[in-house]
């Protein structure tokens, strides 16, 4: 899911950019009684993110198109918005500067319409190619940057041009042009094309078969973007998708597609239904969504409650009407397609387009109003440092903030004490770092922090309005540390659509735990300026005439120590809109250890990871009886442990009956050999292969970018349990069926 500050300028001189991605300066940034008092009671400077697709670029008076589902253009150039159902390769945007072009591709849908499949972006001297559906039919977004496919190692990635490649997730990129003028930000959608009870060998076919999901007949893999170009370099009046008011048809090579892709493509859209790639026929008129709704004998009060969440975001709204009516009779259980649909339509507005949402909605969640009037607090000067008599400071056991706030003409310190828990941290990391407050505590300790505002004296002193929020809410790796916030008392509290962050209500508090593992790379800047992936590890608590407030900080047990930011800004109320209208659920926590559908890795017969589209082979295990599966693992792990991966080959020849040797558990052995794997992001059937007068079978388990929680340490236990599952004709799971 973002690590710079962008400008028409270029890049703001407040990052230092490696191979591997960027890292920031340490400078502290100080924030001044004097800027307090002049600033104190103006809204804080809204964050540019707020519908942005989730690029970094601030654009200078950006033109917006953005597309999504079958296809819906949401936003034009020009204004207003339109369904566009045309097949095959079409312009989608174009700069007056030839900065950057793109082109779309349209597979077939359902009922006459059609999707985005495919995209080919040429911007700067880069050119980036992604597809709707990955060539070996994982659940992630596929792109191609100058001809190499971009894996799944370290984001945000940042060229020697300029260009600024960002990932929030296995699912959505963002492409920042090198002249600072332009972004597209890009999320692929997948609809289990993979159903276990679909007719057909390849991914590509089964999709043609789709009866669960959108589509009865048709791809069920599209992309959905927003494209935002400077208004001055901006292309209108054209017959692109976004500067319309019409598009054409664009011959194959005359388009951006590269003959890799165009044939991948081509093959989607022939078996979609068009008889040829350079010939493909007009669409059909696509019915309404009521039209739609009554050809499936489908209920359309039905549709308008379940996508009612979006009745504030028009086109958004009447196309949630519209999918749902379309794919209301895809299976037997209408309302049940109608619900899932409409939940999804839902899902994908809140990530594709994050905002701040408040927890509990009404008259309490008043975001501007929180934003312009809570006390803002400076962290810049620290006059005592004794968290919990741990030090580095003698003395009383606080943490105190001199002139930390002004609140009419009285100076406030702020005070944090340990008044509950079991503290134990590395003290010399406590007090501030920038504009942030800095608790450190060691894995598996818990504490009750009070944080007090005194004037000189010493008095307690009741404010108004106070909004505390926390940054870099994450965790070590499965799970480890997993860092949990329990506030009692605060009135809200405000998260983002797109949170990573788990919420509980216990006994009417806010609970808070992280749910994605993360380093030193993606931590926040400056309360100010936060990415929306800083956003989605983010909570603000909200709070009314007190004088202190109390959180508890505590992490599960794991591995060394970790850092939590805070300040007392209200900085996810001061994004520059509000999300009210799309609902924050309850979730609860995965508990890594255990063998569920989230924590399990992938089993996968007859298949291996794809080295060259994302992951690294790094060992050779030779085996033959000389060790088990088990052992296997384990040097895997010893050699890396951040494997995710391990393949094992089976010979038929110590077999009996000629059989090939069938895993079952750790204790088996090995009878050639096991591949250790790394950042495999996808697997590619691999056939029974010859050796001579034998046979070899090749057996995967691997933990899948997209799955966060997948723990490869639990693969023997998953197994077991898997082993006992029946597949979706009745008959048992075996691993020589796993496709």
């Amino acid at each position: 899911m973002f690590r710079l500050i962008v400008t028409t300028a270029g890049f703001i001189p407040l990052c230092q950019c490696s191979q591997n991605g960027m890292v920031f300066d340490d400078e502290d940034a100080a924030l001044s009684l004097l800027q307090l008092k002049v600033d104190r009671g103006n809204t804080t400077a809204a964050h540019n993110w707020w519908r942005n697709g989730g690029c970094a670029a601030d654009l200078a008076d950006p033109l917006i198109c953005a597309f999504n589902t079958d296809t819906h253009l949401s936003h034009r150039f020009a204004g207003g918005s339109t369904n566009e159902h045309r097949l095959g390769a079409q312009p989608l945007a174009r700069t007056t500067d030839d900065s950057i072009s793109i082109d779309a591709f349209q597979c077939a849908f359902s009922r006459g319409r059609a999707s985005v499949c495919g995209l080919a972006i040429q911007m700067g001297d880069h050119k980036i190619e992604c597809e709707g559906l990955s060539p070996d039919c994982h659940s992630y977004l596929y792109c191609e940057l100058d001809g190499e496919p971009l894996t799944f190692d370290t984001f945000p990635k940042l060229t020697s041009s300029g260009l600024l490649i960002t990932k929030t997730s296995s699912q959505v990129y963002c492409f920042d042009s090198p002249d600072g003028r332009s972004s597209v930000s890009i999320r692929s959608n997948y609809m289990n094309a993979q159903h276990e009870n679909m007719g057909g060998s390849d991914c590509r076919e089964r999709t043609q078969h789709q009866s669960f999901g959108r589509a009865q007949v048709g791809s069920t893999n599209w992309l959905d973007g927003q494209v935002r170009i400077e208004r001055e370099i901006a292309v209108t009046g054209d017959q692109s998708l976004c500067g319309g008011p019409g598009s054409m048809h664009m011959p194959l090579a005359d388009s951006l597609f590269g003959p890799e892709s165009t044939s991948r493509l081509c093959d989607r859209t022939n078996a979609d239904g068009a008889p040829d790639c350079e010939n493909i026929p007009e669409p059909p008129p696509a019915p309404t969504a009521e039209e739609a709704c009554s050809q499936g004998d489908c209920s359309f009060e039905t549709a308008q409650r379940v996508c009612a969440p979006l009745e504030q975001h028009d086109f958004k709204y009447q196309g949630c009407l519209l999918d749902v009516c379309s794919g209301c009779d895809n299976s037997n259980d209408s309302d049940g397609d109608m619900e899932q649909i409409g939940a999804d339509d839902v899902a994908e507005e809140a990530l594709s387009e994050p905002g701040p949402e408040c927890v509990d909605g009404g008259a309490d969640c008043d975001m501007p109003g929180i934003c312009r009037n809570a006390v803002k607090v400076s962290l810049d000067t620290v006059s005592q440092n004794n968290l919990a008599g741990a030090g580095p400071d003698a003395g009383t056991e606080e943490i105190r903030f001199t002139s930390a706030a002004l609140v009419g003409d009285t100076v406030l310190d702020l005070v944090v004490k340990a008044v509950g828990g079991n503290y134990k941290g590395k003290a010399s990391r406590n007090g501030k770092k920038g504009e942030f407050g800095v608790t450190s505590m060691k894995s598996g300790k818990d504490v009750e922090l009070e944080f007090s505002f005194q004037d000189s004296t010493g008095r307690a002193v009741v404010l108004d309005s106070v909004a505390m929020s926390f940054y870099d809410l994450d965790e070590g790796k499965k799970g480890k540390s997993r860092t949990t916030l329990t506030a009692c008392g605060a009135t809200n509290a405000i998260l983002t659509t797109n949170t990573e962050l788990t919420l509980q209500r216990p006994d009417g508090c806010f609970a808070v735990s992280s749910s994605q593992h993360g380093g030193k790379a993606n931590n926040p800047v400056a309360p100010g300026s936060l990415t929306p992936e800083q956003g989605g590890r983010s909570v603000t608590l909200v709070y009314a005439g007190v004088s202190s407030v109390k959180v508890t900080l505590a992490l599960s047990k794991g591995f060394g120590l970790r850092n939590t930011y805070w300040s007392f800004q209200p900085s996810l109320s001061c994004l520059a809109g509000e999300a009210s209208d799309l609902p924050l659920k309850l979730t609860e926590p995965v508990d890594m250890s255990l063998p569920s559908d989230r924590t399990c890795p992938q089993f996968v017969g007859s298949a291996q990871c794809q080295e060259g589209v994302s992951g690294e082979r790094f060992a050779l295990l030779m085996g033959r009886g000389s060790h088990t599966i088990g052992s296997c693992a384990e040097e895997c792990k010893r050699r890396d442990p951040n494997y995710n991966g391990m393949i094992v080959e089976m010979y038929d020849r110590f077999a009996p009956g000629g059989v090939a040797t069938i895993p079952t558990g750790k204790d088996s052995n090995v009878d050639n050999h096991c591949q250790c794997v790394r950042g495999c992001g996808a697997t590619q059937a691999h056939p029974i292969g010859v050796a001579g007068a034998w046979k070899y079978y090749t057996y995967t388990m691997f933990c899948p970018p997209w799955q966060p929680w997948c723990n490869m340490d639990i693969w023997d236990e998953c197994l077991q349990q898997k082993l006992q599952t029946n597949q979706g004709d009745g008959t048992p799971w075996t691993w020589l069926t796993a496709v």
